[in-house]
């Protein structure tokens, strides 16, 4: 299986380690970014295959900026954001209808986020077992 390389943009460090530490377990390249412009620029880099973005990030731009300006970019890569607001708010949905391709909110259940990664990536339930955690 080739490595599936995914960018974490989150302005909660403890999240984001956190969630870099599981994923690289499983067989993940993670590259983090608290920074929106740092993110956009990795993101351009060409090796991401997917991005877990906080939607508030508390800089100017939003995780839906980032994502925004990957897809003028022509970037074609799956964004899974996670948020602290109800599911049901003008952001959440701005992000749906722009394309994101699934929103968690915070607290995630890791399983659940990693099991939709997998998805999103396209993994098969052989390649998932080979890195000999279970989600």
């Amino acid at each position: 299986m080739a490595i599936n390389h995914i960018l974490i943009v989150e302005d909660q460090g403890a999240l984001s380690g956190s969630l870099a530490r599981r994923f690289t377990r499983r067989g993940f390249q993670i590259s983090e970014s608290s920074d929106a412009n740092l993110a956009l620029s990795i993101l351009k880099s060409g090796q991401i295959h997917l991005c877990i973005c906080d939607i508030h990030l508390g800089e100017e731009l939003t995780g839906l900026d980032i994502m925004r300006m990957a897809q003028a970019e022509g970037l074609r890569v799956p964004f899974v954001f996670l948020t602290g607001h109800d599911e049901q708010t003008d952001e959440n949905k701005a992000a749906r209808d722009a394309g994101a391709a699934d929103i968690f909110v915070k607290p995630t259940d890791f399983s659940v986020l990693y099991q939709r990664i997998c998805v999103l990536l396209g993994l098969t339930p052989d390649e998932i077992s080979t890195f000999g955690i279970k989600p």
